[in-house]
């Protein structure tokens, strides 16, 4: 048996209850009991309750800090809707959507084998819906959805516009939007995460597959969020061997942002709106929305306003849905959730980003990792995430901590190559190919 395989008995084989969820976020039916609806992903967290708690009692995880403070955004975020009058289903459905999939990733997802299983799952997943997605760009007709509902109760067909003439694929998911995060969340990670024992090239065309998938979404988020994958993941390859490439890249930014905020009469949010918004006069809109949701806010710092969405705007906004992901939670459960999801969020980017491995196919999950989650903290600020994106988001984010354990070292990695060059994670060497397919 060889070390990596012995490391994958250690942990347990394949991920099965990670992927029953994966492939139960692209199921819309619903069941209605009473006043609970619940989703076939409700439905696996449920079940699953009990293999996550089995999981963890016989192979206990390294707990971290960043899993403190997760816990503590899930328990003050539930507390903050019970303070706001929410009822007991919606506490523990919001619970449960939060601290599950997490808690699910942390316990099944233990070593490089498991997340790169998970990683195919949500591309191959991805992938399939394609050739719906395609047909409902060209028909209007949500496929899926028509035929579900003759049997089913199903999710709705929302109403939304067409862009560059063709109308906007939600197919199994509650908006356009969700179906287009959620092809963004396994652009970078299907790349470099789900090549283990298969060719470089067929990950990139894999890859390339999840971009049209996220393309035939038409939503600006989504494109943000793939772009920002793009221009990060050619970043670091061109600049691969330039040591602190990642902080000079930040501090970049900060300073940029801090230029532009001073010297200019716009702000950089509005200055973004025309070059990255496929409906610039919606993001306006989205923009006001914001402003006059920030005020809601700061007058419920604490608790926020809970599940009341008819707070008071002016007459000339036509809606009040909050599409930046982080200003809706402060304004659901408080400044306080959104300041601990923001900690938790980083502070897993953080740790995994400064733990370095020998295995170049652990650091290529890592870079991919840290290049996801940066890429959707900022586009998130464009789009509101809720229902299965919201557990997807929650699910992806517990996979990666299981890269700052101890890994088995990969034996065949070449000692010649540069330290800066193998800890990159991004070569596409012959090296690099035979360690992926040893």
């Amino acid at each position: 048996m060889t070390p990596r395989s012995s490391a994958l008995a250690v942990t347990g084989t394949y991920p099965v209850w990670v992927a029953a969820l994966i492939m139960s976020f692209i199921v819309p039916i619903q069941i209605q009991i009473g006043d609970i609806r619940l989703s076939f992903y409700r439905i696996v967290l449920l079940i699953a309750i009990v293999p996550v708690i089995r999981r963890l009692a016989v192979q206990p995880i390294r707990v971290r800090w960043v899993d403190v403070v997760f816990v503590l955004f899930a328990l003050y975020g539930t507390l903050a809707l019970a303070a706001t009058g929410a009822s007991v289903p919606a506490l523990g459905i919001s619970l449960i959507e939060t601290i599950g999939p997490y808690m699910l990733a942390r316990a099944f997802i233990r070593n490089a084998d498991q997340f790169s299983a998970a990683v195919r799952v949500l591309s191959t997943s991805i992938i399939l819906m394609i050739p719906f997605a395609i047909y409902e760009n060209l028909t209007r007709q949500p496929i899926i959805l028509n035929m579900l509902d003759t049997v089913f109760p199903v999710l709705p067909n929302v109403p939304h516009e067409q862009r560059l003439g063709l109308d906007r694929a939600q197919v199994t998911f509650d908006h356009p939007i969700l179906f287009g995060m959620f092809c963004a969340f396994g652009f970078a990670m299907s790349i470099y995460a789900a090549r283990r024992r298969q060719p470089p090239k067929l990950s990139v065309f894999r890859g390339a597959l999840v971009g049209v998938a996220t393309f035939t979404s038409l939503s600006s988020g989504a494109f943000v969020a793939v772009g920002l994958q793009i221009v990060l993941i050619a970043y670091d390859r061109i600049l691969r061997k330039v040591p602190k490439r990642w902080w000079i890249l930040s501090t970049t930014i900060v300073v940029m942002y801090i230029v532009v905020e001073l010297l200019s009469n716009r702000t950089v949010a509005e200055i973004s709106i025309g070059f990255l918004a496929l409906n610039p006069g919606t993001a306006w809109t989205r923009l006001s929305v914001n402003e006059w949701a920030l005020e809601a806010i700061m007058t419920h710092p604490f608790f926020g306003l809970g599940f009341d969405w008819s707070w008071p705007v002016p007459f000339w906004i036509v809606t009040t849905s909050i599409d930046n992901f982080w200003l809706a939670i402060a304004f659901r459960q408080g400044l306080v959730t959104m300041l601990l999801l923001l900690l938790a969020v980083f502070g897993i980017m953080v740790t995994v980003a400064f733990t370095r491995q020998k295995d170049a196919f652990v650091n290529a999950c890592r870079v991919s990792y840290i290049v996801t989650f940066a890429a959707l903290s900022l586009a998130i600020v464009t789009v509101h995430l809720w229902n299965s994106a919201y557990c997807t988001f929650m699910l992806l984010l517990g996979c990666g901590l299981w890269m700052t354990d101890k890994q088995p070292d990969s034996s065949d990695v070449s000692e010649d190559e540069p330290e800066e060059d193998k800890s990159s994670g991004l070569r596409f060497s012959r090296n690099l190919h035979s360690t992926y397919h040893r």
